[in-house]
Formats: structure tokens, C-alpha cells, sequence
């Protein structure tokens, strides 16, 4: 019995210590879990996208005593956080707070930690669910929207959409992976001045924002009554069964209430006769459209023709709108280009040279001789290290003279001009630490910033918020180290490229003017696939154009848009030390192509914009930046003009199959068909009299061509090489009233082919 006892004993002690090692956490015991409740969202609904800033809420109830803490994410295996935000929590009370971060920087390792006195109180693993495709938020009405969610969209990927409450909009940062905010009624919705600011700062960057228009709408939205493109006069009524012209969809039956508009400060996106339906306004990079009914009307709301009539409204099938949204290249590209410091050079080769000639004749021949002349031989053991250690010395003394003692701030980056008055910046930054210590890095005004890191190496960054602006401080830094940090935001001084130019007798002449700060060189003006090759643009000079838009059949007209070898500088190597030039381009042309359509100004500049600042760091040259801007063409009404590629619209209205991304971001297609959308310029209207298709592109030989015949509503085979002319009645068969023709191409097979355009020529007269 009594042994029994014992191993009765020893079994206790034995599951005792065992609950100890794997019981749980005194900081998320019971107790104190029952005390501290933590709650963590990522993004909206936890979706967001790794190659965008996002936010994170973080939530707390508090059922124990006052609470004065920190609120940090970090990683399982990392003992500090690198972002953090100070959080105060009454007893009985509830409190949050949001947290900017990048989407690299959350995964499922991630956790939301409540610190207070360097003790961890409560913890919670993120739940994130990255995603690649659109991310539209929705405020007010429970199904707003709903019609645009897809799994497995054309081009664009995943389509998500999500209730937003108003209260979560922090900022413009947090807000990046959102794609497309709509807002049925803005009156209603219970913005904030705060808010409301970070909205328009938002589209300012390149969101998209839908409005709807209540019935009897007076005009006032509120804090967002100037982002508006349409000042509302009365109301209308139109029959519903007019829906059907512009989707397929089941016949609509009944009336919708339509706003009236005075004026109207952008375009109309789609309208009926004369009467707009839904217009659209561009601010900043990005745009407001503004549909003038209400998007929750029936039975309208529910009309399966929606899916279809607001993806081309939002031109989400278009490459442009694919490559945007996906944001295929990241920020390393930026980063990369950033690391060439030209400051960081060698010790002059001849002094060194010197220095070990010095060496060799000293340890050789002048401690023999020495040493033998005082017969102490024996110190050669003290001498040989002391000169070593000498010259090594001296090495360092000559290299650190060479190099500097302050900090190195490199920066590389993209400026997109969209006013006079706004300039949005993507850029990176290279800071060399020469001395060691702790540095911070703050935001220029307008910019946010965050730390470029890999996987989970950096516990000596953090980045905090300091008088409101958002600042990244490096901790225990070694020196002769480098750190990168990432910068977005608006440049509101940055001026603008003014473009007078007309389309005239087939040719666009007039000139450009550099009013912008920048002195830009290895200038080059863009017609879609055409590049043309300009003289340099100091602040202040103008130069003349003259640009012939006659046939241009060779292979330059066969695409939609220009190489990166023609926009690179003349003599810049893109596999040597400038390959910087082409990562700018590269990472510009993920984020909005260079698309046939619009004419793009493209410059280079050293001139530093000063996007961040570090501890004693400063600009340094070798800065560099890739200026773009897209310039207006006057179309005068009466004018007999011939358009080709790059002045046409195109997008992608169909495709299937298995797509990729080819050299220049080209669609390369197999297994699957792509059918493009071809028509003359959305800013006039044309009557158009001659259209020509000429395939004699060479990858044209490898795809099946076909150009759809609108009035029986069927594919009709092109032969590759050849070339075919539509006038009067036949044009008709084939071009609709927007002046659009639609063209596919096929490869059946499992080999990849690219899908070029076609050459296309619009022949007529400019009527508004």
C-alpha cells in the first residue's frame, strides 16, 4: 500500500510539472484573459494586399484595473515589436487602435501584443487573408455593390467586397489596399472632417471613389460636396427597358429617377441621348464616378446586367486597370534602384599601393636590417603585428576619408504629375550609417513612410508616430550598414509640364514647356507603342513638335505600348550599374502602363525631392527619379483626321485561358482566346467614314484572327499578313456607335504566344 501511495505521489508531481511546461501563458491565463479581451482586423474584414500598406485595428475591452500600455505587432520570433502605438484603456471600458503596416509585413505568424511596463498582457495571432485582385469597400446599404464579386474575374483576378464602417477610415496610408470605395448616399454617411480628409487624399493617390445620387438630392455631400463631378439642377425620369442597350441582362421594366445636371467638371461615362447617367471626374490620380440614381434603386439593384455595364464603366477588364490593381511588382524594384550610392568608394587604388609597398619594404628589408644592426632579432615578433596593425590602420583611415563621416541618404523613385497643384511620389530610400547608433527617419510633409525589410530580420526597427507624422526609428545600428525605408505621397510643389498641342492635316503639332521644379533629361514623348525621342527639358524651356500620324505600319504600331529599351537614356546599360533606370520602369509601368490612348511625357531628374529625412544625413547626388506626365491633344471639330494605335483606345474586353505577362508587360496567351476593344479617342466624338486592320505583326502568324461582325452577331476569320478596309455599309456590320470594333485572338495551343494589336487606322471627320 504504502508503495502505491508513493507512485500515486510521484504521478501527481509528475502532472503538475507537466501542466507547468505546457499549461498556460501567465500573461493569457484565464484570469487575465477574462480581464484584457483583444481583438485584431486586418484591412477590411482581414483582407488586404501584401503589395500595399494596410492597416489593423486592434481592439480592447478592459475588465481589470486602468490601463496604461502599448499596442505592438510583431512575430512569433521576435522579441520587440516594429510597430506600435501607445493605447489607454479605462477600467469597465473599451478602446482601439490602428495600426499602418505593409502588407509584407503580415502574414500568419503575425500578432497584435498589449504591452504595459515591458510585460506582455494579452496577445492574439492576425488572421489575414492576402489577395490578389479588387478590393472594394462599401458604406451604407447591406448588398451595395455585391454585384461586382468574383472569384475568378477575366483579368483582374479576385473581386471582394466588403462593408467599411466610417469609423474606421484612419487615413489615406491605411487605406492603400482598397481599390474602389462606393458610397450610395455621402450626405448620410457619418464622415468626419478627419475622414473626409483622408478620402480625398486617398483618390488624390489613385482610389477610385462611386457615389450614387438619392432621388431629390439637393447637392449637399458635405465634407465631400467639391469632389463631385455633377452640380445637380432637378430631376428626370427615364424608362428602365434603356438599360438593356448597354448590358445584357434580363429586360428591366418600370421608371428611374434620374438627377439633372447644370454642369458637369469631368466627362460622361455613360449617358441616353443627352441626358448623363453616370459621369465621372478625375482628382489627383485618381477619380470620383458619380452614377446619378440611386445604386439601390429596384430593380435596377438587382439587374444581373450590372456585373457587366459597371466593370466597363470602371474599365475593370482593361490591362491598365488589371496591372494596377494587382500591383505585380513590388517595392524591391524601387529599393534596388536606391542602393546605388556613388558616395561609397573605394580608397584611391594608389594609395593603397603606396601604403603596401611601404609595408613590404619595412617588414622585409628594414626590420632585417634594423633588428640585425641592434642584434635584437627577437623583436621581430612585437614589430611584423605592429606594422600590420599599422597599415591596416591606415587603410581605414584613408577608406573612411574617402567615403565621409555623415550619413548617406540615397533615394530613387517615380513622380506622377496629375496638376500644377499635385504630384504623387513613390519612392525608396538607401540610408548608409558610417559611425553606428540610433537614427530617425522622418516623412517629408504630405509623405508616409515605412521600413523596407526581408522576412523577419530587423528587432531594431520600429516605426511610431511622433506629432503626427509617422517616423521610423533604427535602433543599435552597426556602422557601415545600410537600411531602406519606402516613401508615398504628395508632392504639391512640384509644377507641371504644359502641352499645347492640336491635331492637324494628320499630325499633332505644337510644343511643351517645362513649368515644372525639375530639370529633366533623355525626354521622350509617348503615343501609345510610338516613342519619340525629344531634346532635354531644363526648368523654363519650351520646345516645339511636330508629330506625322500618318500610316505607321511597321512593328512599332503593332503593340499598345512602347518597350522599356526605348525609354531608357541613350547608353544606359540595363544589366550593368544603370540597370536602376530600368527597375524605375519597370515598377512605373506595373503601376499604371504606359497605355495606347493618351500622350506621356517621360523625363529623368537627379534633383532630390527630400521625400525623408534621416539624423545626420543629408541628399547626396546620384539621386534619381523617372518624371512622367500625360498630356492633353486638342481635336478641333470639323477636322479630317486618320488615327492610329496610339491614339485609340484599347482594352481587353474578353479573355480566357491561361495569361502571362511577357517582355514590356505584353499579354502572352495559351490554352485560351483574348479579345481586345478598339475605338477612336472617349474625349470627341469622330464620324468615322474608313477603318483598316493590318495584321502583318509576325506573332500574328501564330494566333487565329477574327473581327466580330455586329450585325449577325458572329466571329469572322482574319488571314495573318494581310490587310482589310471597311467603308459605308460594311464599316456598320462591324463598328457600333462608339466607333468600336472588337478583335480576337486565339491560341488553341499549349505554347506561348504573345497577343500583339493590330494595326488599326480610323479614318474621318471630328464632329464635338
Amino acid at each position: 500500500m504504502r508503495n502505491m501511495k508513493t507512485l500515486r505521489m510521484a504521478a501527481l508531481v509528475i502532472m503538475v510539472g507537466i501542466a507547468s511546461l505546457f499549461g498556460a501563458n501567465p500573461a493569457t491565463a484565464a484570469g487575465e484573459t477574462d480581464t484584457l479581451i483583444l481583438t485584431a482586423e486586418v484591412g477590411v474584414d482581414n483582407y488586404y494586399k501584401q503589395n500595399r500598406w494596410t492597416q489593423v485595428k486592434v481592439s480592447v475591452t478592459n475588465n481589470g484595473p486602468d490601463l496604461q500600455g502599448t499596442v505592438r505587432l510583431t512575430h512569433r520570433s521576435l522579441k520587440s515589436g516594429m510597430f506600435e502605438q501607445p493605447i489607454s484603456v479605462a477600467s469597465g471600458q473599451s478602446a482601439s487602435v490602428v495600426l499602418e503596416v505593409p502588407g509584407t509585413a503580415i502574414n500568419p505568424e503575425t500578432m497584435a501584443v498589449v504591452m504595459q511596463d515591458g510585460k506582455e498582457l494579452q496577445k492574439q495571432f492576425l488572421r489575414p487573408n492576402a489577395m490578389v485582385g479588387t478590393l472594394t469597400a462599401t458604406i451604407g446599404g447591406k448588398n451595395l455593390f455585391s454585384f461586382l464579386v468574383q472569384q475568378t474575374a477575366p483579368s483582374s483576378g479576385t473581386t471582394i467586397v466588403r462593408p467599411l464602417n466610417e469609423s474606421d477610415i484612419v487615413s489615406a496610408t491605411g487605406m492603400e489596399s482598397v481599390d474602389l470605395l462606393v458610397v450610395n448616399d455621402l450626405s448620410a454617411a457619418n464622415l468626419q472632417a478627419k475622414q473626409a480628409d483622408e478620402i480625398r487624399k486617398w483618390v488624390e493617390l489613385g482610389g477610385t471613389l462611386v457615389v450614387g445620387t438619392k432621388p431629390n438630392f439637393s447637392g449637399d455631400a458635405g465634407l465631400l460636396k467639391e469632389l463631385l463631378p455633377a452640380k445637380i439642377n432637378g430631376q428626370s425620369s427615364l424608362n428602365l427597358t434603356v438599360m438593356n442597350q448597354f448590358a445584357k441582362g434580363q429586360p428591366l421594366t418600370g421608371e428611374l429617377s434620374v438627377a439633372t445636371v447644370q454642369t458637369i467638371d469631368g466627362r460622361a461615362l455613360l449617358k441616353h441621348n443627352e441626358l448623363p447617367l453616370v459621369v465621372e471626374k478625375k482628382f489627383g490620380t485618381g477619380r470620383i464616378i458619380q452614377a446619378l440614381y440611386d445604386l439601390e434603386t429596384e430593380p435596377l439593384a438587382s439587374w444581373n446586367g450590372n456585373t457587366e455595364l459597371w466593370r466597363n464603366l470602371l474599365g475593370m477588364d482593361s490591362v491598365e486597370f488589371d496591372r494596377s490593381m494587382r500591383g505585380d511588382t513590388g517595392e524591391w524594384a524601387l529599393v534596388n534602384a536606391s542602393e546605388y550610392i556613388p558616395q561609397l568608394k573605394l580608397a584611391p587604388i594608389g594609395t593603397v599601393a603606396i601604403l603596401f609597398l611601404a609595408y613590404l619594404l619595412a617588414a622585409g628589408p628594414g626590420i632585417y636590417l634594423i633588428l640585425r644592426r641592434k642584434d635584437r632579432r627577437e623583436w621581430g615578433w612585437v614589430a611584423l603585428p605592429s606594422l600590420a596593425v599599422l597599415l591596416a590602420g591606415s587603410v581605414l583611415v584613408v577608406g573612411f576619408q574617402s567615403r565621409g563621416s555623415g550619413v548617406f541618404n540615397q533615394a530613387a523613385g517615380v513622380v506622377e504629375i496629375a496638376n500644377p497643384k499635385f504630384a504623387k511620389v513613390e519612392a525608396a530610400h538607401s540610408f548608409v550609417v558610417t559611425k553606428g547608433g540610433d537614427y530617425k527617419v522622418e516623412p517629408a510633409e504630405g509623405v508616409y513612410l515605412y521600413p523596407h525589410v526581408i522576412g523577419r530580420e530587423p528587432a531594431d526597427i520600429s516605426r511610431m508616430v511622433e506629432n503626427g507624422k509617422n517616423v521610423i526609428l533604427y535602433k543599435n545600428v552597426d556602422y557601415m550598414t545600410i537600411r531602406m525605408a519606402v516613401a508615398k505621397g504628395a508632392v504639391r510643389d512640384a509644377g507641371f509640364i504644359e502641352g499645347q498641342m492640336k491635331l492637324a492635316d494628320n499630325r499633332i503639332i505644337g510644343s511643351i514647356t517645362n513649368k515644372s521644379r525639375f530639370n529633366l533629361r533623355d525626354v521622350r514623348l509617348v503615343l501609345g507603342s510610338r516613342v519619340l525621342l525629344l531634346q532635354d527639358l531644363p526648368v523654363g524651356k519650351s520646345q516645339s513638335l511636330t508629330i506625322s500620324l500618318e500610316d505607321q505600319s511597321g512593328s512599332m504600331m503593332n503593340n499598345d505600348r512602347p518597350s522599356t529599351q526605348e525609354l531608357l537614356p541613350v547608353g544606359a546599360d540595363p544589366n550593368g550599374l544603370n540597370q536602376r533606370y530600368y527597375q524605375l520602369l519597370d515598377y512605373a509601368g506595373s503601376r499604371k502602363p504606359f497605355m495606347s490612348g493618351r500622350a506621356t511625357i517621360v523625363g529623368w531628374t537627379e534633383d532630390p525631392l527630400s521625400t525623408a529625412t534621416i539624423t545626420d544625413g543629408e541628399n547626396n547626388r546620384g539621386a534619381l527619379y523617372l518624371v512622367r506626365q500625360d498630356l492633353p491633344i486638342d481635336f478641333a471639330k470639323g477636322v479630317q483626321v486618320t488615327l492610329t494605335n496610339g491614339l485609340l483606345d484599347v482594352r481587353v474586353a474578353d479573355q480566357s485561358g491561361i495569361v502571362d505577362r511577357g517582355p514590356d508587360m505584353l499579354p502572352v496567351i495559351r490554352n485560351g482566346q483574348m479579345t481586345y476593344e478598339i475605338q477612336t479617342p472617349s474625349a470627341i466624338q469622330m464620324k468615322v467614314n474608313r477603318v483598316e486592320i493590318k495584321l502583318n505583326h509576325p506573332e500574328l502568324k501564330n494566333l487565329q484572327v477574327k473581327l466580330f461582325n455586329r450585325k449577325t452577331s458572329q466571329w469572322e476569320d482574319l488571314k495573318a499578313g494581310s490587310s482589310l478596309k471597311l467603308e459605308g455599309a460594311k464599316l456598320s456590320d462591324y463598328a457600333n456607335d462608339k466607333n468600336s470594333l472588337l478583335i480576337q485572338l486565339a491560341n488553341p495551343t499549349s505554347n506561348h504566344f504573345i497577343t500583339p494589336v493590330p494595326v488599326i487606322i480610323f479614318a474621318g471627320e471630328v464632329t464635338s
